[in-house]
């Protein structure tokens, strides 16, 4: 009997050792998953979206006055990996039949070869040595059978 009681005793400690109570499974709190509507008609999503529909209109107005297009410079030189943002490397002006400058003129970029040259961001990068061209016209709208009605283009040449 005297040797029973030490072993009891033993095995009481252990289950009092912290080391086994984190071998008992941890008690876990139950997670509920909520659906949280959003609503898209706030007042700011509204007006944004009316300021940017208005925006768009303007634009498609402006472009049917546009007769001519002016770019300077007419060459763009870049080394590849370089970015050049657009509206600061290039003054681009719209002007009607009479010579007027055209308001809310929006520019529609092309690039000929975009292996050579892409738009990254809101710029424009030199990707292989190569030359190439940037067409620049009114946005008339994303119709597929959207007229452009001028158009201008800028060389761009991207060396090592």
């Amino acid at each position: 009997m005297r040797t029973l009681l030490p072993a009891v005793v033993l095995l009481g400690l252990g289950g009092c050792h912290p080391r086994s109570q984190a071998a008992s499974p941890a008690r876990r709190d139950s997670v509920v998953t909520r659906v949280i509507g959003v609503r898209s008609d706030s007042a700011v999503d509204s007006s944004l979206a009316v300021a940017l529909r208005q925006a768009r209109e303007r634009s498609y107005q402006a472009a049917t006055h546009v007769d001519t297009i002016i770019v300077h410079p007419d060459t763009l030189k870049l080394r590849v990996g370089q970015i050049a943002e657009l509206f600061r490397s290039l003054t681009i002006e719209a002007r009607t039949t009479g010579g007027r400058r055209v308001e809310h003129f929006a520019p529609l970029f092309e690039v000929g070869d975009r292996t050579i040259a892409g738009f990254e961001g809101p710029g424009l990068q030199g990707r292989k040595v190569g030359l190439t061209w940037l067409v620049i016209s009114a946005f008339t709208g994303d119709e597929p059978d959207r007229k452009i009605l001028a158009r201008s283009m800028v060389w761009i040449l991207v060396e090592p």
